[in-house]
């Protein structure tokens, strides 16, 4: 761009498959640029870094982008995977490249005729592992021969990159660093734990504990008053927390609330309703944690290796966030998922076998991670597991399972017979990320389905009301959830019929008509991967990928789906009964649900608006300048359905030609409080 990114020109293209991954400028001469490219690709089963090096490799341009040649004297030949850049500023004839190859002939590689001609000046192993990952080189502004590499430690050389010490920091997994111009001695450097300043090059850091970047894969809660959160935070194992902090003043920082659970980074997590238990997973390592004694057992269904295997020799293929289940009517039953379900009921200790291999299990699936250049298998690509598992709330006997492959599996008979009931027009292999069994209807479920690493960016959100024998697509690209936004989790609202809350790659969404119309839920929340929500004591608590867990109160939105007539009685002052359509009003208004509660009655002629054909109505009044008198809402309760016609006033205990379908209709207000 040559205007401020008002519109761009491709500039560098080398094929489908193969990217820009770095970009390195000379300050003193813009023009010439370095660009290292990279053929990238994960998909669901391997991770693809690399490719020949006739197309990866250093590229550079000395007129701003319009010419380019590609660099490759001294550089691999055969090979090559993701290439970092830097250029020493202060002589910028001396560039860096981190480059991922085989064997010996991957690592750091510097230039000294501005990328004409490169020697390998390090090839140690700690600096290149988990390359796609890491793999990246900056240099001080004003050093050429300090150099500094971002792995799971972080490294700095003062000679030229023939030799590294470790700079320690406040988190490990280390990937960018910001090196200030004027004054190299102040860096931000940023890690899997969040970002860090030094003042004093690398001798002292600043707190990671103040920014709410955490990314969490799921969240949960207990039965208790006040409730306990529940989440597995990547790099910094799982966690719990209580949903109001449990001290009369300020914790000095956050972790004083902050109490480490079972299992590590990727879960599952689940606590037994009355929070004495937490069941935790670390990619098929079952953890059992006793919150009063703090003690914890640990227990493997067959003992095997995590990392390093190719998944079609594993016993059991757990994937990196194996699912675990707390029955839903007898928390002392647990279910463990790999390609089977597994199932205890002795806190781990023994397990059956409670189900079939659910997955699709095809063999092209089942390969050794990493490739053409680095192997890499940690358990998140162990392809053909379970990833999703629902007990039924409402049938002891029904249980529900989705695999990372595709298939979606039901049992009616607490495990003796299992159907293969996926969509029929679900396309396969994606990643089925939730079930959500129906809190209202037997036979009902909802299941969302996850296929951006097969490079498909659709929503697939699906509902069925007969078991799976028939699904309904929710997302159609076109009711309220664009088309370009893959799906992590639907809920159904507990309390409210057909109230859906979806979170999707980029936010939160919520739906009134059970998935016939959608609409943003976003609010507050920063544009990030929603990944689970918990319905929970009148929360909608939510997990996310980037911004921590999240939480609000949804009365107003739950309750304010008018299912059935509110009983209305005219007058100076009003007496409603507040029942499940109206809870809201009750708090607000009284703090109690349940009861009857006198709300003033506004004057006649009111202007409003329909909220929904049942018989609400709402308007936004001006604020008022006395502060105990504001009431920016009001809603009007009637009896009988509006007309087109009678919707464009709101009588007061008043009849007449454009009242008469009403009857009778009063309003009352809420909040009594001044509200945003």
């Amino acid at each position: 761009t040559k205007n401020g990114g008002q519109s761009w020109e491709k500039v560098l293209f080398i094929n489908e498959q193969t990217g820009a991954v770095s970009i390195a400028i000379n300050w003193s001469n813009p023009n010439e640029l370095y660009a290292g490219a990279w053929r990238a690709q994960r998909k669901p089963w391997t991770i693809v870094s690399g490719g020949p090096a006739s197309e990866g490799g250093v590229y550079k341009t000395i007129d701003g982008g319009d010419h380019w040649s590609r660099t490759s004297s001294g550089l691999p030949d055969d090979l090559i995977g993701k290439v970092w850049i830097d250029i020493a500023q202060s002589n910028p004839k001396v560039v860096y490249a981190q480059v991922e190859a085989k064997g010996a002939r991957g690592g750091l590689y510097r230039s000294n005729d501005a990328g004409v001609s490169w020697m390998l000046v390090n090839s140690s192993q700690s600096l290149r592992a988990r390359p796609f990952y890491f793999n990246k080189v900056y240099v001080n502004p004003k050093d050429e021969n300090e150099v500094y590499v971002t792995e799971l430690a972080f490294h700095r050389s003062t000679d030229g990159g023939r030799t590294f010490t470790s700079v320690p920091t406040p988190h490990g997994d280390n990937h960018v660093v910001w090196i200030n111009p004027e004054n190299p001695k102040i860096m931000i450097e940023t890690n899997d734990g969040g970002a860090n300043i030094t003042q004093d090059g690398g001798r002292s850091w600043s707190t990671q504990m103040n920014q709410p970047t955490a990314e969490l894969y799921m969240v949960d809660a207990d039965d208790q008053f006040p409730y306990r959160l529940y989440a597995p935070q990547q790099d910094n194992s799982t966690y719990y927390v209580w949903n109001v902090p449990p001290f009369a003043w300020a914790p000095d920082e956050p972790t004083q609330t902050w109490f480490q659970a079972s299992g590590c980074e990727s879960g599952q997590i689940r606590p037994t309703p009355d929070g004495r238990i937490i069941y935790g997973d670390c990619k098929g390592e079952f953890g059992r944690y006793n919150v009063e004694t703090g003690q914890e057992q640990h227990y493997w269904i067959y003992p095997q290796q995590r990392y390093g295997k190719n998944p079609k020799d594993m016993r059991y293929r757990f994937v990196r966030q194996a699912p675990i289940e707390i029955d839903a009517h007898n928390p002392k039953i647990v279910y463990h998922g790999s390609q089977y379900v597994h199932k205890t009921i002795d806190g781990g200790m023994h397990w059956t076998r409670f189900s079939p291999d659910v997955t699709a299990n095809t063999p092209d699936g089942q390969v050794t991670s990493g490739e053409p250049v680095t192997r890499d298998m940690t358990g998140e690509e162990v392809y053909a597991a379970l990833y999703a598992m629902r007990s039924s709330r409402l049938d002891p006997n029904v249980f529900w399972t989705g695999s990372n492959d595709g298939p979606v599996w039901v049992t009616k008979d607490n495990g003796k017979t299992w159907k293969n009931v996926t969509p029929n027009d679900l396309p396969p292999g994606g990643r089925v990320h939730t079930i959500e069994d129906s809190p209202h209807r037997r036979g009902s479920a909802y299941v969302s389905v996850y296929r951006m690493y097969l490079n498909d960016f659709k929503p697939y959100l699906y509902m069925t009301n007969d078991y799976g024998e028939h699904w309904t697509l929710l997302t159609t690209g076109t009711n309220g959830i664009p088309d370009n936004q893959p799906m992590h989790v639907v809920r159904e609202d507990p309390e409210q019929e057909g109230l859906l809350y979806a979170g999707t790659l980029e936010g939160a969404y919520v739906s009134f008509d059970q998935g016939k119309h959608w609409q943003s839920l976003q609010q507050n929340l920063p544009p990030t991967a929603v990944t689970d929500f918990k319905v929970h004591h009148g929360d909608l608590l939510a997990s996310t990928m980037g911004r921590s867990s999240c939480g609000r109160a949804i009365i107003p939105v739950s309750r304010l789906v008018c299912r059935r007539q509110v009983p209305v009685v005219s007058g100076l002052r009003l007496s409603v009964k507040l029942r499940r359509t109206a809870v809201a009003l009750a708090k607000a208004v009284s703090r109690t649900s349940g009861i009857s509660s006198a709300c003033r009655c506004n004057r006649p002629k009111l202007p409003c608006r329909r909220r929904s054909n049942r018989g609400l109505l709402l308007r936004r009044r001006a604020r008022s300048s006395n502060r105990s008198n504001r009431t920016p809402l009001s809603f009007c309760l009637l009896r009988r359905r509006p007309t087109a016609r009678t919707m464009r006033r709101c009588p007061a205990g008043r009849t007449g030609p454009n009242t008469r379908p009403w009857a009778r209709a009063s309003t009352i207000t809420w909040p009594p409080h001044p509200v945003k």
